[in-house]
């Protein structure tokens, strides 16, 4: 048996290859010269460092400007103190709060955290207006208007904060409700075809009596809950509907738990 083999010239086949060194040179320079523009069209402009005291010099002229336009003539400095900085100060204190972990009691768990955060910004509040020689301050309100800061406006503050992560966890909680009440289902694919096969999860009761709960009432269980851990609620546990609403909530926290 023999083999013959061809070789075959390949088209546009040369020997010598040459580089036009100069027009690669120059593609370059203006794909450079390019690149150098456009970040001088997106960033042109100056950069300074601010000093800490030239921060609050800065600031104190902000407001002097704002007293002026309202007609303040009064005498203090400007804090940063806001409903938003008092509410992530309010989520700061509550996630460093460390509970030990535990199977069951996880709602009444998260409201012992809560409440303990909300003591702590409280009794940091009482303590720093104790001092009668503090400098009266000012801060700016959610619509964009300076205001004396006082101990009561704090408090306020504090009191908004701790019911906006109320409504937050009133809501995540009827969340959970809800999704007990998910049933799965598992899809095979298979030559084209698919066979649905459903699990076997069986989806728990929407409460512990087995009555399905109107739309809004867990959420207004738990933030009646939450609220009233502060004395600011109507919801009082102890014995008739109350107990039980505070054993229905800490039973969907822990079936997550």
């Amino acid at each position: 048996m023999s083999i013959n083999i061809a070789e075959r010239q390949l088209p546009k086949q040369y020997e010598n290859y040459a580089i036009d060194q100069d027009r690669l040179r120059q593609r370059f320079q203006d794909k450079d010269n390019e690149k150098k523009k456009n970040s001088v069209r997106h960033f042109s402009y100056d950069t300074v460092e601010i000093t800490p005291d030239g921060r609050s010099a800065l600031e104190q002229e902000m407001v002097e400007t704002i007293r002026a336009r309202q007609g303040i003539r009064v005498e203090g400095r400007l804090t940063s103190v806001s409903s938003q900085s008092v509410f992530e100060e309010f989520e700061r204190a509550v996630s460093a709060e460390q509970r030990a972990h535990t199977a069951s009691g996880n709602f009444d768990r998260h409201v012992d955290k809560m409440v303990s955060a909300y003591r702590q910004m409280k009794r940091a509040i009482e303590e720093k207006y104790a001092n009668r020689s503090q400098e009266q301050s000012y801060f700016i309100t959610d619509d964009k208007s300076v205001q004396p800061l006082t101990q009561e406006t704090e408090l306020e503050l504090l009191d908004k904060a701790y019911e906006q992560h109320s409504m937050a966890m009133a809501s995540f909680t009827e969340s959970l409700n809800d999704l007990q009440d998910f049933k799965p289902q598992i899809i095979y694919h298979r030559s084209g075809s698919h066979v649905r096969e459903q699990s076997d999860y069986q989806p728990q009761s929407g409460s512990a009596d087995g009555a399905k709960k109107k739309k809004g009432e867990i959420r207004d269980q738990a933030y009646q809950a939450f609220m009233s851990a502060i004395g600011k609620g109507s919801f009082q546990s102890g014995s008739g509907s109350a107990a039980f609403s505070r054993s229905e909530l800490n039973r969907i926290w822990d079936h997550y738990a």
